[in-house]
């Protein structure tokens, strides 16, 4: 079996970089053998539809629909999300063969086919943790993680610096931190409300103002492999093997 691979580093900004690994082929195809089972095991131990990204049947338009109606929508980002994952976190939860063959260096690898699944797996227990304050302190909110992202709804000004003081307690207990900059809160009232890339507002899920920019730009162009790749994410559907149909009309702004 070859397992070989090459680190890649990719510049997200100015100074920063994200690290990826390129695997070889048999490896890339050895690791995609094991989604199936890895998916399972997900779902055996997931208690609540918290988790909405890189699961099949779910996206970030699924994500965006849990804080329709709130008020108050507060983001969150997990700093250096898969770097901060490791075997430590894999404990009895995973198979010793996928730990063995899908960590390199002890840590979950950004480039993996099976690391975005795997996070979920680790992260379900954080996931729940954080849920069951909301529970307990709050009772009226919703909460949903895409990835590294943690969004929450809810309705009183008052609950900002609890959710994220508490928030952050959880998280440093299994070794992950936010990262501050990315901090943001929304208010409903002040207009649309942005999450994952996908606009809410007080009833229904738009695309957002970028998409439909990028959309005439494609259009005017020409590029139309793009445009049809656009038109489609504007439509804004759930994941077809939940639902063919359109989470609800799209509102032009321009038309297109």
């Amino acid at each position: 079996m070859n397992k070989s691979y090459k680190t890649i580093h990719i510049a997200k900004h100015k100074r920063a970089f994200r690290k990826v690994v390129s695997l070889s082929e048999e490896y890339n195809t050895l690791l995609k053998s094991y989604l199936p089972e890895l998916e399972n095991l997900f779902f055996l131990r997931e208690q609540n539809t918290l988790s909405y990204g890189f699961i099949p049947g779910r996206n970030c338009v699924e994500n965006a629909r849990q804080h329709i109606g709130y008020e108050l929508v507060l983001s969150l980002d997990i700093k250096n999300f898969f770097d901060c994952i490791d075997e430590s976190h894999a404990g009895d939860i995973l198979p010793n063969h996928i730990v063995k063959d899908c960590f390199i260096g002890g840590i979950l690898a950004q480039g993996m086919p099976t690391s975005p699944i795997i996070s979920n797996i680790l992260f379900i227990s954080i996931d729940e943790e954080i849920n069951d304050f909301l529970k307990k302190t709050i009772g009226d909110f919703s909460y949903s993680r895409y990835a590294d992202d943690l969004t929450f709804g809810f309705r009183e000004l008052e609950y900002i610096e609890t959710i994220e003081l508490k928030v952050m307690e959880i998280l440093s207990k299994y070794s992950f931190y936010l990262n501050s900059k990315k901090t943001k809160l929304q208010r409903l009232s002040g207009g649309r409300i942005i999450i994952c890339g996908v606009a809410i507002d007080e009833s229904s899920v738009y695309p957002t103002r970028k998409t439909l920019r990028k959309i005439r730009a494609a259009a005017h162009q020409q590029n139309y492999s793009s445009l049809i790749g656009l038109k489609e994410w504007a439509k804004c559907k759930v994941p077809s093997k939940r639902s063919n149909e359109s989470v609800d009309e799209v509102k032009r702004d321009g038309g297109f």
